[in-house]
């Protein structure tokens, strides 16, 4: 049977999302300012040559928007660099597009954990404990200093939002499941899971007779479609020469530890599956849960398999977003076990396991404070190689640096596109020979400086606004009344 739990105390979903969203956009901004530099970094020299340089030469070709990069598509965060590179008069600057993405993924987090709080009854506070110690602490440190590794914020809206429609939508949500499915898609390469997922979820509430076939149709083919899309951008233009891992041996250790980790998601769905509930709704938020769980489980199998040169026994940063979203789903497939046959005694375990959980997400802090620290200053080094190279007209500087500082792994491209006359104006005029900032790229100097300057006042203020919020988001509503 599906969770024949008491109702959960009733929450404010707005005012606890706002203010947990408030909390962890305040700490990703502030670790976003720490670590990120202006200049490019790694891929993201992709968008100077496929955006910047081409509209310095006025041939960009907006099609590029659409062209994989390795074996993703990045279209939303390349098109975000292009907003900005045209906005700042074509100045390449890495932090406000930066910023605006900590903000948005602050915001995503905020809205995810509010909305999963409110269907648990036992664990909650621990719950959301754990939730916002990973979206909060710099356990992303790596995406939150380069932008290009951030198109996971793309990923996970869009991924969430199709798989809650698929599970609880019908034919009115049409429009939006379209929307949802292409923003997943187009996202990255692994964007094509969630509406491959969300067509199962349809044609499962199709059988149970929970959707009308007509509605099923409605919501199937704007995902089918959108895998369509995707396949069809990136088939045979996807890299194929990055090196794997092919440990045999290790990846089957790590398979089989990340399937023992979720094993509350498989119970779970052993629970929807077999149950006699007739409690429609639940059993959709249910199977909500279960699909957004085993979304993030297919992603790190993906990693463990395709992608193990990402060393998943070290700490996880470009992915750890991801990730985040996983481990929550599964925690919350834990507390919403009803205890009953097989899954009793994970239920029994439950609240001290996600308890335990958060208590050592908090505790680790200092290791990916450590790992952000250690990226920031690296970065700052390969930016001041790219300033003595373009500003001091060292043309032996690249020749001489250390490999772990440089901006881009490749010396002779770095030094052929440093003595470009484009790039070195695409730069600016902290890194590269541009005389005066664009206004664009002054102004968020600006706001970036008042947040550094009023970084105590801003961060009190802000916890104030946000603890207000999370106590009226959780007061009774009997005790707001009296």
């Amino acid at each position: 049977m599906t969770m024949p739990q008491s109702e959960p105390r009733a929450l404010r979903l707005v005012p606890l999302a706002i203010g947990l969203a408030l909390l962890i956009a305040a700490a990703r901004v502030a670790a976003t300012l720490y670590a990120m530099p202006e200049a490019p970094y790694y891929d993201q020299w992709a968008g100077m040559d496929g955006i910047a340089v081409p509209r310095a030469m006025q041939v960009f070709d907006p099609g590029y928007l659409l062209q994989p990069h390795n074996e993703h598509l990045l279209t939303w965060t390349k098109l975000l660099d292009w907003l900005q590179l045209v906005a700042a008069d074509n100045q390449y600057d890495s932090r406000p597009v930066g910023v605006l993405l900590a903000v948005l993924s602050a915001i995503v987090a905020g809205v995810l954990l509010a909305s999963g709080a409110g269907q648990l009854n036992k664990g909650r506070n621990a719950w959301l404990c754990a939730g916002v110690a990973l979206a909060a602490i710099p356990y992303s440190w790596e995406s939150l200093s380069a932008t290009w590794n951030n198109a996971f914020t793309f990923l996970i809206a869009g991924s969430v939002a199709t798989l809650w429609l698929a599970a609880c939508g019908s034919r009115r949500q049409a429009v939006w499941t379209t929307v949802a499915a292409m923003l997943s898609a187009l996202a990255m390469g692994t964007g094509c899971l969630a509406p491959l997922l969300g067509i199962g979820i349809v044609g499962y509430r199709a059988v149970r007779r929970d959707l009308p076939t007509a509605d099923a149709f409605a919501l199937a083919v704007p995902q089918a479609a959108a895998v369509m899309v995707a396949l069809l951008l990136l088939v045979g233009k996807t890299r194929s020469d990055y090196a794997r891992l092919f440990d045999v041996a290790l990846i089957a250790v790590q398979v089989t530890l990340l399937t023992a980790a979720f094993a509350p998601t498989a119970s779970m769905l052993v629970q929807i599956v077999g149950g006699k509930s007739d409690d429609r709704a639940q059993r959709r938020v249910d199977l909500f849960v279960v699909a957004l769980a085993t979304w993030g489980y297919l992603h790190v199998l993906s990693m463990i398999v395709l992608r193990s040169e990402f060393r998943l026994w070290l700490p996880i940063s470009r992915y750890m977003d991801v990730i985040a979203v996983a481990i929550m789903a599964n925690l919350a497939c834990l507390l919403r076990l009803d205890g009953t046959g097989p899954s009793r005694l994970l239920s029994r375990f439950a609240v001290p396991a996600v308890a335990l959980f958060a208590v050592a997400i908090v505790l680790a802090a200092p290791l990916p404070l450590h790992y952000l620290q250690w990226r920031a200053e690296r970065m700052a080094r390969g930016e001041a190689l790219l300033v003595a190279t373009v500003r001091e007209n060292d043309t032996t500087a690249i020749a001489r640096a250390d490999a772990s500082i440089l901006p881009f792994p490749d010396r002779v491209y770095l030094e052929r596109h440093l003595a470009d006359e484009n790039v070195r104006s695409i730069l600016g005029d902290r890194t590269g020979n541009r005389v005066q900032p664009a206004s664009f790229v002054r102004g968020s100097r600006t706001i970036e400086r008042m947040l550094a300057d009023h970084s105590l006042v801003l961060s009190l203020v802000t916890l104030v606004i946000a603890s207000m919020l999370l106590v009226f988001a959780c007061r009774r509503r009997e005790e707001v009344g009296t």
